[in-house]
């Protein structure tokens, strides 16, 4: 039996974040056809491991528990607005976070801890294959572009907020999700979460 997993920091907005948030959709959706993440499910993929046999998820919790054990949890900002395009077309919209080195620490951390597990157990079933960015950008993805109407008031609405700071984000967790497919979109349920050190 297979789930489809990934490892990801979850992100608990307050008000000041939902409210900022609400305006940029409203801004957004005059310029673009886009499929936005609803506010609860909004989250930093530091692996995604894709299907998965549920007797590796011992394994991977074991990595997760390393990796927390390493790490203290920090405090984050969530800042500028901006976006992933593929051969000048919009894909997705993002916020970007900081501090950058706090992230990349984590997920090289958590992504040593995991081939170390995996070289470590013995099994007759396939592992997953840890799928990261090759050039890690922590970010919160906000939503994917379907269409867009007009592209040039819409940047520069993105470049007027590069200096805005949306919230600050207390990075306290690990969470291992599984992702469960369906046509209105993926359901998130968290199989373990962990707790970074606090000092």
């Amino acid at each position: 039996m297979e789930k489809r997993l990934f490892i990801a920091l979850k992100y608990s907005p307050d008000e000041q974040f939902l409210e900022s948030y609400s305006a940029i959709r409203s801004r957004v959706n005059a310029w673009a056809k886009i499929k936005w993440v609803p506010s609860h499910q909004l989250h930093l993929t530091l692996c995604f491991l894709g299907n998965t046999d549920v007797s590796l998820i011992d394994s991977i919790e074991t990595a997760i528990n390393a990796t927390c054990t390493r790490q203290q949890a920090f405090d984050a900002r969530i800042l500028q607005l901006n976006i992933f395009s593929h051969q000048r077309q919009p894909r997705v919209l993002w916020m970007g976070l900081e501090p950058i080195k706090r992230f990349q620490q984590l997920q090289s951390l958590l992504l040593q801890q995991l081939m170390q597990e995996f070289d470590r157990i013995k099994t007759q079933v396939d592992l997953p294959r840890i799928e990261t960015e090759s050039h890690f950008t922590p970010h919160l993805t906000l939503g994917r572009f379907k269409s867009t109407y007009d592209l040039n008031p819409m940047r520069n609405y993105l470049a007027s907020q590069s200096e805005t700071v949306f919230g600050i984000w207390p990075v306290r967790q690990v969470v291992l999700y599984e992702s469960i497919l369906s046509p209105t979109g993926p359901t998130y349920h968290q199989l373990q979460v962990t707790n970074l050190q606090i000092v």
